[in-house]
Parts: structure tokens; sequence; C-alpha cells
């Protein structure tokens, strides 16, 4: 079994499993569930029990294979970023597993804070993202890159500058959980004004 047979495998695996937890709650759910939020966690997105309960782990293991597949491709053609990769496999697991349970939670009408829940995750994600993007390979698909092959310098420049933005906005995201839910919006816009700065930058030549 190759390596990215096993990492395909042991993540599908994590992504499957809550599906456990949803049929063990499906008689109490309703046939017509709240799936997505506002930052005053208020519903505005909705869809069947099936789709919930079954539809979105399947479709989130599509999403993880394809992420699989990339990054390996990419770490086997541009060198591989290990701690960096170990990340990026988890993201989807981990996403998947806390909103899933977050969602079946509130659906069954218990209080659940989603705009916390998911700032704190997303800020935790952000962090080890920006702190391990350093060691992605000069010229890999992670990060920005310039149509023509860089220096090594150059890119160490751009993923550190890149890495600064995701941890300083994670942190903004978590912090954001202590205060009304603009706060957290505006967390959102830095990092993504942040990230555009950053890739514009990243673009001009030294």
């Amino acid at each position: 079994m190759t390596k990215t047979q096993k990492i395909i495998g042991w993540t599908s695996l994590w992504i499957l499993l809550p599906i456990l937890y949803g049929v063990f709650y499906y008689s109490q759910l309703p046939t017509t569930m709240a799936i997505h939020f506002d930052f005053n966690n208020q519903a505005d997105g909705w869809a069947g029990r099936n789709w919930v309960v079954f539809g979105l782990p399947l479709m989130m293991l599509a999403l993880q294979w394809f992420a699989v597949i990339i990054t390996r491709l990419n770490a086997t053609h541009k060198g591989s970023a290990p701690r960096l990769e170990r990340v990026l496999y988890s993201i989807v697991p981990v996403l998947n597993l806390v909103l899933y349970v977050v969602t079946i939670q509130f659906n069954l009408g218990h209080e659940v804070d989603i705009r916390r829940v998911v700032m704190l995750v997303i800020g935790l994600v952000f962090i080890a993202m920006g702190n391990y993007l350093p060691t992605a390979p000069a010229n890999s698909n992670v990060g920005f890159h310039t149509p023509t092959k860089q220096n090594d310098q150059h890119w160490v420049r751009a993923t550190r500058r890149l890495g600064y933005i995701l941890v300083v906005g994670g942190l903004l995201c978590i912090a954001s959980m202590f205060f009304a839910p603009l706060a957290s919006a505006i967390a959102m816009l830095v990092i993504i004004i942040g990230v555009i700065v950053v890739g514009l930058v990243s673009l001009q030549r030294d």
C-alpha cells in the first residue's frame, strides 16, 4: 500500500465515523435541517435530513481525496514538507467532525454558539498553517508564486509573510470569540485583505 493510499484510508475513516453519530440521533432530527448560519447564529441555509446525515460527510470525503491527491502529487514533483502536509491532511477531517457534531446538536434543539465554535476551529487551522507554511519547498504549489521560477530567498520571504498573516489572522479569529459578532466579520475581512496584499507583493520580483 502506497503512502497516498494509507493517508486516504485513515482520513476517510475519520471523516465517515461521525455518520454513526448522526444515525444514532436520526429519528430525533427534523426532516429539514439548518446547515448554514450567519455571524449572529441565525440559520440562513437548510437541507434535507438524509443529505445532512449522509451526504455532507460524503461531500467532505470527496474534497479530502482531492486535497490528498493534489498534495501528494505536489510533494512528489516539487519536494515534500512533511509538517505542513500533516496539517493539510487533517483540515477536512477536523472541520467535518466539529461542524457535523455542532450541526446535529443545533438541530436537536440544543443551544450551540455556532460562531464561536467556527471561529475557534478556523483560528487554530490558520495558526497551524501559518507556522508550517514556510517549510514548503521553493516553487511548490502551496502559497503564492510567480509564473517564472523564483529563487529560494524570494520564496522564503513570500511564505514567511503569508505565514505571519495566517498566524495573526488566526489569533484575531480566536480573540473575536469574546466580542460581538461584528468582530468576527472584521477578523475575516482582515485576513482576506492581508492574504491578497501578500499575494500581490509576492508576485513582484525583488
